[in-house]
């Protein structure tokens, strides 16, 4: 079945350092004296977590898929705009790796993703006491990621797979005249084909670059005035359908 969006889930941890004492003078109020104002207290965070992908490939109704378990490390700076309201930029870096075993065959890729973007995140500030120590958080955002999606082919001796109705994988085809000379065979589970390359549609080859829009939730667990913990997930809705190398378009894999 195909699938017409393609989502990225990265679920993360974060340690974030707050830029402490940064404060100017308020204006004086009427018993003359001055309170400090808070002007902006930035955070630098450093994410790890997992990555998961939900696309087509997983989504073919085969007889069986699998993901890797992917890892993501990323860095962010939050800088608070109001009370209730933060902008957040960050660069991303991670692999995704997903497989489906379909009937005479095998859908499968890998490929690293280099992202970069800002979002907005809202507290709910408006609804919680002011002296908090875990923040509940929602966002929203827009990003780019570039990736080079490859599959995994042939083995290391150059030879092609052929998935049997048996359940081997040999390296002649099940129909072939000399089937009978074929040899079992197994993966090597290295990435080596480039799908773009190896595209024989139509039409011009497809940017190895996309735009998503992110959607978040989490909570912030504050540890003192310098540290704070994070945990979160977001969605990132994928406005390029090639991902997998699997799409309806001319110059994507139907």
């Amino acid at each position: 079945m195909r699938t017409p969006l393609k989502f990225i889930q990265a679920a993360s941890l974060t340690l974030a350092l707050t830029f402490f004492g940064l404060t100017a003078n308020a204006q004086t109020d009427s018993t003359g004296a001055k309170s400090p104002e808070k002007l902006f207290r930035p955070q630098l965070g450093f994410n790890t977590g997992l990555i998961n992908y939900f696309g087509d490939v997983g989504s073919l109704d085969g007889l069986s898929k699998q993901s890797q378990m992917n890892w993501g490390n990323s860095l962010s700076l939050v800088t608070p705009l109001t009370d209730a309201f933060n902008l957040r930029a960050f660069a991303f870096f991670g692999n995704i790796t997903q497989e489906e075993r379909i009937e005479n065959g095998n859908a499968n890729f890998s490929t690293n993703i280099r992202m970069g973007g800002l979002s907005f995140s809202y507290n709910f500030d408006h609804l919680l006491p002011e002296v908090r120590t875990i923040e509940p958080y929602i966002s929203v955002g827009i990003s780019t990621f570039e990736f080079n999606s490859k599959a995994d082919m042939m083995d290391a001796n150059g030879q092609n797979y052929h998935y049997w109705s048996d359940g081997t994988i040999r390296n002649i085809e099940e129909n072939a005249p000399n089937k009978n000379d074929a040899n079992i065979i197994v993966r090597d589970y290295s990435y080596e084909t480039d799908l773009r390359s190896s595209n024989e549609n139509a039409g011009l080859p497809y940017a190895l670059r996309g735009v998503t829009v992110p959607l978040g939730a989490g909570a912030n667990l504050k540890i003192n005035d310098f540290f704070t913990l994070n945990m979160g997930t977001e969605f990132h809705m994928s406005f390029t359908d090639n991902i997998d190398n699997i799409s309806d378009q001319p110059n994507g894999r139907a």
